[in-house]
């Protein structure tokens, strides 16, 4: 009987080790993906910093189909993470449920406004010195579209 406790005490520590590692290269795998910024002067001071220009997401996240598309589809993947290893990455997020600080609700609005953003979703490619050098928004066929789609346009 007490062999049979200590087998099952080693069987459910392996468990316990093998659900630690699971947790731990899934935590890994979402960390692999693209980080994106929420602060326009802290991007600016990257792109200056890097020489890398900005790839900026303007998104109704919790309203915009197209937004929510783009997402799933192309800014979530593992090659578009590999892409945006060129760009300093920004949200400017205009949600309409989930609320936002009044600070960052303010200043994604300023964003806008400054870039004539009209629709959703819209992506900006924009040098450190603020001009836009591209532009792109939803593209059908995953990743690999949306990137072939927005490398043409810096072809020319």
């Amino acid at each position: 009987m007490w062999a049979f406790g200590l087998a099952n005490y080693e069987q459910k520590n392996t468990m316990r080790k093998l659900l630690a590692i699971s947790m731990w290269a899934a935590m890994a795998t979402l960390s692999l993906g693209a980080q994106w910024g929420h602060s326009w002067h802290d991007a600016l001071k990257q792109s200056e910093k890097t020489k890398k220009p900005m790839l900026i997401f303007f998104t109704g996240s919790d309203w915009c189909g197209w937004c929510k598309r783009l997402k799933a589809e192309v800014l979530d993947t593992p090659e578009f993470a590999k892409f945006a290893k060129n760009f300093v990455l920004l949200e400017v997020d205009m949600p309409r449920t989930k609320p936002l600080p009044k600070s960052q609700f303010e200043h994604n609005k300023a964003l806008l406004e400054w870039f004539k953003v009209t629709s959703y979703p819209t992506i900006l490619f924009v040098n450190a010195k603020g001009d836009v050098i591209g532009k792109s928004g939803y593209v059908e066929g995953g990743p690999k579209a949306w990137i072939q789609a927005t490398n043409v346009q810096f072809e020319k």
